[in-house]
């Protein structure tokens, strides 16, 4: 009987310490392998997550840039309704706001003109 570490000696007195070694390539294969599929499955999930993200932050920012729009729009409305609020009391304003609204007096006659045509700019005449 020799003195050999425990993992090179025979396992059941009868087995060489080959096949050993080979199951447990095998297994150390195996085990590569399942480790490269999760590797594989977890970059896979990464970049979808990734792509979904990004997509998420653009239309964000586009949704954000919309609504400052319409805030924008507002302001610049609630602006000219103060505006029609602080003159609510001269009739010269109101006058004027009819007037742009098509309203006018009854002894009045509308005149509608027509405007001329633009000019062509080319050098060539008609």
């Amino acid at each position: 009987m020799s003195v050999v570490p425990r993992g090179y000696a025979e396992v059941a007195g009868d087995e060489p310490i080959v096949p050993t070694l080979r199951r447990r390539a095998a297994v150390a294969r195996g085990a590569h392998r399942v480790l490269v599929a999760l590797a594989l499955v977890g970059s896979l999930h990464a970049l979808f997550l990734l792509g979904v993200e990004s997509w998420r932050f653009v239309s964000e920012r586009q949704a954000v840039t919309r609504l400052d729009n319409q805030v924008g729009d507002l302001k610049s409305e609630a602006l000219g309704l103060r505006q029609v609020i602080d003159h609510a009391n001269d009739t010269r304003y109101r006058e004027d706001l009819a007037r742009r609204q098509g309203f006018m007096y009854p002894n009045e006659t509308r005149a509608v003109t027509q405007q001329p045509p633009p000019q062509q700019s080319s050098g060539t005449k008609p």
